[in-house]
């Protein structure tokens, strides 16, 4: 069973309605931009559902899940097996594309460029700067982080008769973003770096890379090396955007 988007704040459920539900996905159960009315617990009769076994929860408030793990532990006081319960990591995160850096010229007189970042089904794009190597970008782009997987960021060429061409890729990891975050820099003092990050085999770094807290924001500038082109470079920087009263695992 899926259920996506508004809800009143109490799901009130007919007896037997459910009783052969196995798996229950709650999705998206307060639209963050619309301010709709979000669901804030799930019925304590669920407790008694023999066949459900997994609740997944997405975009969901603290309330929710503490009334899942709720209906779990009763199942538990009744000697029932606990749910399995997982609730997605949801934040979001502002990629500001800054510009690019010595990119290829490959066989053209000009280049067009313009950045793509992919983050699992998300995919943002720059605009298109014309006729340069070295473009000044500066747009912000903004995704959902849903975990900590690794966004690919790629630069093609605008062409106007065929296919974009592809000027190279890079990959960067946000698991040690993500992880600063966890350490709660709230107050720190503006400008304390939290984690330096080397450039190594097993990233795109070119440079070390500097987790900051800077006006009340976790943010990380990033120099990548673009890969399967002969050069280029992309300057990045990361900020984090806290969602008020979401789960992060």
């Amino acid at each position: 069973m899926n259920l996506a988007y508004s809800f009143p704040t109490k799901w009130i459920s007919n007896e037997g309605e459910f009783a052969r539900l196995k798996y229950l996905l709650i999705h998206e159960c307060e639209q963050i931009h619309l301010g709709t009315v979000s669901l804030k617990e799930i019925p304590s009769d669920f407790a008694e559902i023999l066949p459900l076994q997994v609740i997944d929860l997405y975009r969901c408030k603290n309330s929710l899940l503490a009334s899942v793990k709720e209906v779990s532990e009763e199942r538990e006081n009744l000697g029932y097996d606990a749910l399995q319960i997982r609730s997605s990591v949801f934040a979001l995160l502002r990629i500001s594309v800054q510009r690019g850096i010595n990119l290829a010229l490959g066989n053209g007189l000009s280049r067009d460029p313009y950045a793509v970042v992919r983050m699992s089904k998300q995919i943002l794009k720059t605009h298109v700067v014309t006729k340069t190597v070295n473009p000044e970008w500066h747009d912000d782009l903004t995704v959902a982080v849903l975990d900590p997987s690794q966004p690919v960021s790629a630069v093609y060429d605008k062409n106007m008769f065929s296919a974009d061409e592809k000027m190279g890729d890079a990959e960067f990891d946000i698991r040690p973003f993500v992880q600063a975050f966890k350490m709660h820099p709230n107050g720190l003092p503006n400008g304390t770096i939290t984690t330096r990050i080397l450039p190594s085999s097993s990233n795109c770094l070119s440079e070390e890379s500097f987790i900051f807290w800077k006006d009340d924001n976790l943010m990380q500038d990033m120099c990548l090396g673009l890969r399967n082109i002969e050069s280029g470079l992309v300057k990045l920087q990361l900020r984090w955007i806290d969602i008020p009263g979401y789960e992060y695992l």
